[in-house]
C-alpha cells in the first residue's frame, strides 16, 4: 500500500473526504509537474438514514463526470479514520526479518487479526548516516475490509484504482519538489482538514513523522458556535471575518473576534508544541525548524504569525500549486489540494 513500484508520466490523485472529493490530473514526466485539471465537488452530510458512502459515491461520480476521467487509474489516500498509525522503534534487522519484527512490537500496542487486518509501514532512517541501532518505524494498520469498500466506491463511479496511500506520504511527495520547503531542514506540514488533521515531519524528501491532531475546521466551527451562541452557518460566515493580524484603528469588533480566534487556536499551538515534543524524543533530538500550513486554516489572515508566536518556529503558507504548471485557472480552494497532488505525484 505504502509503496511504489513504478512512476508513470501522468497521475491522477483523488482524496475522498474532508467535507468534499478532490481530484488532480497531472502530467509528471518533466522537472516541474503539468496540473491539466484539479477539481472538487462538495459531500454533503448525510442524513439520519442515509449512509456517508453513498453521499460520496455521489459527489464522485459527479467530478469524474465533470473531469472526463472515466476508466482512468487513480492514485487514491485513504481517509485517516479507517486507519491506525504508530510510531515505533525497532532495532535494525536484516530485511528478511522486518516484516516479522515489526508485527511483534505493534502487537505490543494494537490488538489485531491478520485475517482480517492489513499491515505495512515505512523506515523512516533506513539510510541516516547516524549510528543509532534503531529503526525509525511507522506502522499503518487498517481493516481490509474498509480497503476494499474505498477501492469499491472508487470502482462504482467508473474510476480504477492504481495505488493506496496515507495522506502523510502524499504530503511528503509533494513537499520533496515544493520550491518554498528547504529540503535539508526537518520541517514539519500542519494540514487542517474539515474533519481530519495532521502534522507531517519531512526532511531530504523522506516522511520522518506524522501525527493525526485533535483539531479541525469543524471543531473550529463548532467552538465559534458555541462561543457566541449561534447557528453552526452563522459560525462558519464568522471565521471567514476573523483576522489574526492586530491592526491600527482597529473596530471592537474585530479585536473581539481576533481574541475569539486566538484562544480557539491556541488549542492547536499547543498540541503541535506536544507533538514536536514527542518527536525530539522519538527522533533522539530531532527538531522542527519550518512550519508549513495547508488546508482551511491557511486562509485565515495572520495565521503565519500567529504561528510563530505560539511555537517559535518560522511559519509560513503551504501552496499546494506553487512550482507546477497551471493548466487554466487555479480551482476554488486551493489550499485544501495538497494531498490529491501529492497522490498524483507519487508512483504506482
Amino acid at each position: 500500500m505504502l509503496k511504489g513500484l513504478r512512476r508513470s508520466d501522468s497521475g491522477i490523485g483523488l482524496e475522498i473526504g474532508n467535507g468534499a472529493v478532490r481530484i488532480v490530473q497531472l502530467r509528471t514526466g518533466t522537472d516541474r509537474p503539468e496540473v491539466l485539471q484539479a477539481t472538487m465537488e462538495p459531500i454533503p452530510l448525510s442524513g439520519d438514514n442515509e449512509p456517508a458512502s453513498k453521499q460520496s459515491l455521489a459527489a464522485l461520480k459527479e467530478v469524474v463526470k465533470r473531469t472526463g476521467l472515466r476508466k482512468k487509474t487513480a492514485a487514491v489516500a485513504l481517509e485517516p479514520a479507517i486507519l491506525t498509525t504508530r510510531d515505533i522503534q525497532i532495532p535494525r534487522v536484516p530485511d528478511e526479518e522486518l516484516f516479522s519484527v515489526v508485527e511483534w512490537e505493534i502487537r505490543q500496542l494494537i490488538d489485531f487479526n491478520k485475517e482480517t487486518h492489513n499491515l505495512d509501514f515505512i523506515i523512516h532512517n533506513r539510510d541516516d548516516s547516524s549510528p543509532s541501532n534503531k529503526y525509525q518505524v511507522m506502522v499503518v494498520v487498517s481493516k481490509k475490509s474498509d480497503l476494499m469498500e474505498t477501492v469499491k466506491l472508487v470502482e462504482n463511479a467508473g474510476l480504477r484504482v492504481g495505488r493506496l496511500g496515507v495522506p502523510a506520504d502524499a504530503l511528503c511527495s509533494l513537499a520533496s519538489i515544493h520550491p518554498d520547503v528547504q529540503q535539508e531542514m526537518e520541517s514539519a506540514i500542519v494540514n487542517i482538514g474539515f474533519r481530519d488533521s495532521s502534522v507531517t515531519v519531512i526532511q531530504n524528501g523522506k516522511l520522518r513523522f506524522t501525527r493525526q491532531l485533535d483539531f479541525s475546521m469543524n471543531s473550529l466551527i463548532s467552538g465559534i458556535a458555541e462561543q457566541l451562541a449561534v447557528s453552526r452557518e452563522e459560525s462558519a460566515a464568522t471565521l471567514q471575518q476573523i483576522s489574526l493580524a492586530q491592526s491600527e484603528n482597529e473596530s471592537v469588533e474585530k479585536k473581539r473576534l481576533r481574541a475569539l480566534g486566538s484562544s480557539l487556536l491556541e488549542s492547536l499551538t499547543a498540541e503541535l508544541n506536544k507533538s514536536f515534543n514527542f518527536y525530539a524524543s522519538v527522533s533522539r533530538g530531532g527538531s522542527v525548524s519550518r512550519v508549513y500550513l495547508t488546508g482551511g486554516i491557511s486562509d485565515i489572515n495572520g495565521i503565519e504569525s500567529f504561528f510563530l508566536e505560539h511555537l517559535g518556529v518560522i511559519t509560513a503558507n503551504f501552496h499546494p500549486f506553487k512550482g507546477l504548471e497551471v493548466k487554466g485557472r487555479l480551482p476554488r480552494n486551493a489550499s485544501q489540494f495538497s494531498v490529491a497532488i501529492g497522490m498524483g505525484l507519487m508512483p504506482w
